[in-house]
């Protein structure tokens, strides 16, 4: 149980600091490019991002969900604390598929055509991804905590 506890641990850290590096320094960046740059990076980095984040979200998500669902089988002292990590996973996948995926959809079809794209318009989306963005850090950093938790209990 105590090595399946460090790999959730170390699984949800990896993924909580790639997320805080982009809420820290990427968001910041995006927001302050022209329409037109925005495109011509979007259309380089949204996808290696994607190919970047999604494996880590699923090892980190099975991870903590496998590492929850062993404490809760074997009576652990650490189930709540499991429990809590694979529930803020879940949450962040949820925000994911509820609005991150569809907001991406959008910037990835402005950034086709940023000559068309309003920058009030662009402006306003990317504030409010990056707005949402902290709000899955801080439940990633919860998560993380109760990792912690987990694997010192």
């Amino acid at each position: 149980m105590k090595l399946l506890t460090f790999f959730s641990c170390l699984s949800v850290g990896l993924l909580v600091g790639a997320l805080l590096f982009e809420a820290v320094v990427l968001a910041p960046y995006w927001q302050s490019l022209s329409p037109k740059r925005f495109g011509e990076l979007h259309a380089v980095i949204g996808p290696r991002l994607y190919r970047f984040f999604a494996p880590i979200t699923a090892a980190a998500t099975s991870i903590s969900a496998t590492t929850a669902i062993v404490a809760l089988l074997t009576s652990n002292n650490a189930k709540l604390a499991t429990s809590g990590t694979a529930l803020c996973l879940l949450v962040m996948v949820w925000l994911y598929v509820v609005y991150f995926a569809k907001a991406n959809a959008r910037l990835a079809a402005a950034a086709d055509h940023p000559e068309t794209l309003d920058p009030n318009h662009l402006s306003t989306e990317l504030t409010r991804r990056a707005q949402i963005h902290r709000i899955r850090v801080g439940v990633g950093l919860i998560g993380y905590t109760c990792s912690i938790y987990a694997f010192i209990a």
